[in-house]
C-alpha cells in the first residue's frame, strides 16, 4: 500500500476527518492537514503525526502498546486485547494493528 493511502486510512478511519478538495475537515473546521503536498497527513512516516492518531485512539478508549516491532492494541476499561500485529518498523506494526481493528 503506499504511503498516501495509508495517511487516508488514519484519517479517515481514526481519525474520523472527512476529505474536501485536499484539506481534512473535523467536525466542519479544518484541520492543519492536507491530503497531498508538504502539509500531507503522514503518521506512517512522521512521529507527530503518529503521535495524533495514538492520542485519538486513546481518546476512544483504546489503549496502544508498543514493543519493539510488534503493536497491541487494547480496551483501556476491560484491558481486553482487541488487535495485536508485527511489523517491520514501528509504524507498520501500529499500522497493522490498527486496520485489523477498523
Amino acid at each position: 500500500m503506499r504511503n498516501e493511502d495509508i495517511g487516508v486510512f488514519y484519517a479517515e478511519k481514526v481519525m474520523g476527518w472527512e476529505l474536501v478538495g485536499n484539506e481534512w475537515i473535523q467536525n466542519g473546521m479544518s484541520t492543519q492537514w492536507t491530503a497531498k503536498g508538504p502539509d500531507s497527513f503522514s503518521p506512517q512516516t512522521n512521529p507527530s503525526h503518529m503521535w495524533h492518531v495514538t492520542k485519538n485512539l486513546e481518546q476512544q478508549g483504546v489503549s496502544v502498546e508498543v514493543n519493539n516491532n510488534n503493536c497491541t492494541l487494547k480496551n483501556m476499561e476491560t484491558g481486553i486485547t482487541l488487535a495485536s500485529a508485527s511489523g517491520s518498523t514501528r509504524f507498520d506494526a501500529i499500522y497493522n494493528a490498527t486496520t485489523l481493528m477498523f
